[in-house]
């Protein structure tokens, strides 16, 4: 069995929708099939869910949001006209506008997966099955033992269907939504529920790129990565997969593809627990952070003191996206848009916590480079190979880090370095596979 979540570049309009459904044709396997909201083409140059979302910000203003709901309605009536559609969408649009104003955000902007869904069930000549009946999140996040009782009752193991990604159910039966590219969870999800053979994730990419092809030109491919590589990946902000979606996928051991819908028979990338050839599996980063340095005395010696810190990083909705800590210190990295409107308040209470003795001080301008690879614990070199070609073009490395699951190595950089340090690892180790020394 394979599930199979198309995103909604894959379903951008009826031309899509025919790609789709001779995919889905040319293999019997593929039999439950999760939907994102219609995304954009040169035609529609707004999502469907940006066209929601912007509808309900402008729901108080009646010919604004009259503008935005004939742009929706008229975009899913010509679907249903052009694939020859007979669901009755006619009656749900009215009946959704006609009750905007009573409606919450998560059950507005969730109708787009809603519509596109019952388009492509009946396109498919499959059953529709809404993300209401079944899947229950707690927080936006989802609550899978509670999602198992709900998904076992409704006995879909043999019929095929489709399901709308995105959107669930709380406790107390309220809709929520989850974070923008949920679908991918929302496939993943079903595809722990169902035991899948497989889950494939249709995008408009042929796979995973190995660094960013903004930055690098023409990067590789990356063939196969294990799940905790896919994760360090999807931490750093690699945009073609969800964060959330991976766990219920490695909970049963799922293997998954990444494939694209425009070039279906291009291999795009495998994602299991085999490790793979590749000396690097990929290079990722990130700019713009700040690292708080806090120096004190045996900082380290009472615990508190870091829970104290933390307390009150939370306090003042600062998310600390790594932090390092030795015997006198402690760094705290952190996203420097967040701390820009608080920096003087932190302040203000570090130096409360900590009245005597304690070296406060900013490094801003930070950028982060991760290099992941399963690689590292059987090649400790590696690392040190790397250092070396930053420091032998003169890039001030700000700090190195590796992580506790040796597949992650990260690179702290000043922002005016970041390109340069992204090109000379990229390069050296394009340059060290093809010359065959892994």
């Amino acid at each position: 069995m394979i599930i199979a979540k198309f995103g909604g570049s894959s379903l951008a309009g009826a031309h899509q929708f025919n790609k789709v459904k001779s995919l889905v044709q040319n293999n019997p396997n593929r039999t439950h099939i999760v939907v994102s909201a219609m995304g954009k083409d040169e035609a529609n140059p707004v999502k469907l869910t940006d066209e929601l979302i912007a509808l309900y910000d402008n729901r108080a203003n009646d010919e604004l949001a009259a503008e935005h709901f004939e742009r929706i309605k008229v975009r899913l009536l010509t679907l249903k006209k052009d694939l020859a559609l007979t669901v009755n969408l006619d009656y749900q649009l009215e009946d959704f506008y006609r009750n905007l104003n009573h409606l919450s955000y998560a059950e507005c902007v969730s109708r787009g997966e809603y519509f596109t869904a019952q388009l492509m069930a009946e396109y498919l000549g499959y059953q529709f099955v809404d993300a209401i009946d079944f899947l229950v999140l707690n927080q936006n996040q989802v609550d899978l033992k509670s999602s198992q009782e709900k998904f076992a009752a409704l006995n879909l193991q043999d019929t095929p269907c489709v399901f709308p990604g995105f959107y669930g159910l709380d406790n107390q039966g309220n809709m929520q939504l989850m974070p923008r590219s949920g679908s991918d969870t929302s496939g993943s999800v079903i595809a722990n529920l169902l035991d899948a053979d497989l889950y494939e994730n249709w995008t408009d990419v042929a796979g995973i790129k190995a660094a960013d092809p903004r930055l690098i030109d023409n990067p590789k491919r990356i063939e196969q990565l294990t799940y905790d590589e896919l994760q360090e990946l999807a931490y750093m902000g690699l945009s073609v997969f969800q964060e959330d979606a991976i766990k219920p996928i490695k909970d049963k051991n799922i293997p998954t593809r990444i494939l694209d819908t425009n070039h279906p028979d291009a291999l795009g990338t495998t994602i299991c627990n085999e490790f793979s050839n590749q000396l690097i599996t990929g290079l990722v980063g990130q700019q713009n952070y700040t690292i708080i340095h806090i120096k004190k005395f045996s900082l380290s010696r009472d615990y508190s003191n870091f829970v104290e810190i933390f307390k009150l990083m939370s306090d003042l909705s600062l998310a600390v996206s790594y932090t390092f800590s030795g015997k006198d210190h402690i760094d705290l990295i952190v996203e420097s848009s967040q701390l820009n409107k608080n920096k003087a308040l932190l302040f203000d209470k570090l130096q409360t916590l900590f009245p005597t003795d304690c070296q406060i001080t900013l490094k801003e301008d930070i950028s982060l480079i991760a290099a992941v690879s399963d690689k590292f614990s059987a090649k400790p070199y590696l690392v040190s190979d790397l250092i070396e070609q930053l420091n032998q073009n003169e890039i001030d490395v700000q700090f190195v880090n590796q992580s506790s699951t040796d597949v992650k190595v990260l690179f702290g950089v000043k922002n005016d370095d970041y390109i340069k340090a992204l090109q000379l690892l990229y390069n050296y180790v394009e340059k060290k596979e093809k010359i065959n020394l892994i």
